[in-house]
């Protein structure tokens, strides 16, 4: 799980219903996990399309980038990504369930793949849902098969923990309030490498709360990868286009 993240991200700048009601009464909220699942998911994003102006910077060892662009998600479909650290596309990437396509317009190269290429080549599982998910803010239902711990905090939050696996360990907070996931964590044991997520600065998206903040930390031995997005204008169901054309002269490269 944890390298999903890790190569979706560092990769790229190195080269989240039902339909039944649930309602919350004082007190009554306990930490049964279905019954806190069934309760986040009526704020879950219902949005079949997402237009989204952005900033970010990103941070390693090898590179500090401050980038913005353009990220417009067609749910279930397609999430298309243009990135212009100085104004100008440097990059367009389209991620559909069954491909990743990566163009790099600064030495006209491009990559057009599958997901198996990667788990192949990095040993990792890339997840189309996983990064719609996260990029929308909705909430990640934890496998069947792993048992879940439920705490509440002082604060009133929910820590949604798993039982640690030999290699895994993976930990959510769930803020009631909001109705949201807001921070999540997944430690690699084996690797002895965390990934954690961050959800912040909500705001109201057609009675949605969704976070204006995105931020992502990665620590593996001395290698820190930092990721942070902020959301500058979010436009929901509406018509647009992800236009992904590779120009002939470019050459395909294997990352």
């Amino acid at each position: 799980m944890l390298n999903r993240i890790i190569i979706i991200f560092a990769g790229i700048f190195l080269f989240v219903g039902c339909n039944k009601k649930f309602v919350l009464r004082k007190n009554k909220l306990d930490t049964d996990y279905k019954d806190l699942v069934e309760y986040i998911r009526q704020n879950d994003s219902v949005f079949d399309t997402y237009s989204i102006k952005y900033t970010g910077k990103f941070s390693s060892p090898q590179r500090n980038l401050r980038f913005r662009g353009l990220l417009r998600i067609i749910k279930d479909e397609r999430i298309w990504v243009s990135i212009s650290p100085m104004g100008i596309e440097a990059a367009r990437i389209l991620f559909t369930p069954d491909k990743i396509k990566f163009i790099n317009r600064k030495n006209n190269t491009y990559f057009v793949g599958n997901y198996a290429y990667f788990q192949k080549a990095y040993n990792v599982e890339i997840d189309f849902q996983l990064l719609q998910n996260i990029l929308t803010n909705r909430f990640l239902i934890l496998p069947e098969n792993q048992e879940q711990n439920v705490m509440k905090t002082d604060q009133g939050l929910y820590n949604v923990e798993t039982a640690k696996s030999d290699s895994l360990a993976q930990s959510f907070i769930i803020n009631p309030a909001i109705k949201k996931l807001t921070n999540i964590v997944f430690k690699d044991l084996k690797k002895n490498a965390t990934l954690s997520i961050a959800f912040k600065d909500y705001i109201d998206v057609e009675n949605h709360n969704m976070p204006e903040n995105i931020q992502i930390n990665i620590e593996q031995n001395t290698q820190d990868v930092e990721v942070e997005l902020n959301y500058k204008k979010i436009t929901v169901d509406k018509n647009f286009k992800t236009p992904f054309r590779i120009p002939g002269k470019y050459e395909q490269v294997w990352p």
